[in-house]
């Protein structure tokens, strides 16, 4: 391989190295830092559906005790009830989503930054001590011609 090759394909590696690091990455971070807000969004939905449904409940209980609105009491009742259910239901999946899904994806994603730095700084130094190597072996076969002309 040529020297202008290799050097072009050395400049290659090292913007795919870049690339990852400053576009893919940071992409699955926004994504976990996305994913968390919305976590924490619904946190919030749940408290404020909490109390609304509280005020649902007590306005049936409320209508229980009358003549006129016992039905409109219970159907209020069974909705708070219901709704209930769903927002345990749906605090059930957004737990597992932020322990299975976000933090796993926090971590790999940090794991993939330390394994494509890493790998980055062993390209690196494979290259360094190749190109090393090559200038040992022409100094010391201009070592050996200047030698061998000395010699004659």
């Amino acid at each position: 391989m040529s020297g202008a090759s290799s050097d072009h394909l050395h400049r290659s590696t090292l913007t795919v190295y870049s690339n990852l690091m400053e576009h893919f990455n940071p992409g699955l971070q926004k994504l976990v830092a996305l994913g968390t807000s919305y976590v924490k969004a619904f946190q919030a939905l749940a408290v404020c559906s909490e109390a609304y449904f509280s005020a649902v409940a007590k306005m049936g209980d409320q209508a229980l005790h009358t003549l006129s609105s016992r039905s409109l009491g219970d159907v209020l009742i069974q909705i708070s009830d219901t709704q209930r259910r769903l927002t345990a239901e749906m605090e059930g999946v957004f737990r597992w989503f932020q322990i299975e899904v976000l933090q796993a994806m926090e971590k790999n994603v940090k794991l993939d930054e330390e394994y494509i730095d890493g790998s980055r700084r062993v390209y690196e130094l494979e290259v360094r001590n190749q190109a090393e190597a090559l200038e040992k072996q022409l100094r010391r076969g201009a070592y050996r011609d200047s030698l061998e002309n000395s010699e004659y």
